[in-house]
């Protein structure tokens, strides 16, 4: 009788024990938050191409997601520091290095950094590294063409936070150069297609979101890949 008693006392704090264990595991499973802000620069692909993909991607997790366009110098930034949850498409080359962002799978699209200039201007990389000239570029694209070309620019600069008044201020006559970003698909503008284009260097672009989520990046990733399929995205 006494051995029966001990037996049923073992395998009742043994079942204790497992239980105690399973709601430990339990409590620390993290949850999806219920909201998302997402940054973003003014850029026709990520405003009417990029922002409603995210939005539909979050809403598979039922996430509501609220979009804030930030200034090109601003945008991570307020992510690193986690005045944003993370943001809606940047090149690997820009954040690569940055440990409190990590990159969502799979690939947005590419992103086709080139010099934009004005007509009958000499149009070569070159121009980047010659004092002579005058380039208009934001602060993230300067640091992706020094980072790529693995040398400092040697124009002097023009800087700007908006991306998308690049092309204005060539048309304009306030500069005649300028590095600007195209997505791959992009349909360029009758006032960009006016201006000479070099082709500079080529990256992948994928979705950011702050270190704290990384608990829910292949839930993220599973349904942004199912957004895409479903917008026709490749």
């Amino acid at each position: 009788m006494l051995s029966v008693r001990r037996a049923f006392n073992g395998f009742f704090m043994l079942l204790l024990l497992v239980l105690v264990v399973s709601a430990s595991s339990f409590a620390t499973v993290k949850k999806h938050p219920k909201t998302l802000t997402l940054s973003h620069v003014n850029h026709p692909v990520i405003i009417h191409d990029l922002v409603p993909l995210l939005e539909r991607t979050y809403q598979k997790l039922n996430i509501e997601t609220k979009f804030v366009m930030q200034p090109s110098a601003r945008n991570l930034r307020v992510v690193s520091m986690g005045l944003a949850d993370g943001d809606v498409a940047y090149s690997d080359l820009l954040f690569a290095d940055n440990p409190d962002l990590i990159r969502v799978p799979p690939n947005l699209l590419k992103s086709i950094f080139v010099l934009l200039c004005a007509p009958g201007a000499e149009c070569n990389a070159q121009v980047l590294f010659d004092k002579e000239h005058l380039v208009a570029i934001t602060q993230s694209s300067q640091f992706g063409v020094e980072t790529w070309y693995k040398a400092p620019l040697g124009a002097a600069h023009y800087r700007i936070n908006d991306l998308s008044s690049i092309p204005r201020l060539i048309t304009d006559g306030r500069v005649q150069y300028g590095v600007y970003v195209f997505g791959e698909h992009q349909v360029l503008s009758d006032e960009i297609k006016a201006l000479g284009i070099e082709r500079l260097f080529t990256t992948d672009t994928y979705h950011t979101l702050h270190k704290k989520f990384a608990h829910m990046r292949d839930d993220v990733s599973r349904a942004l890949t199912e957004a895409m399929a479903e917008t026709g995205m490749p």
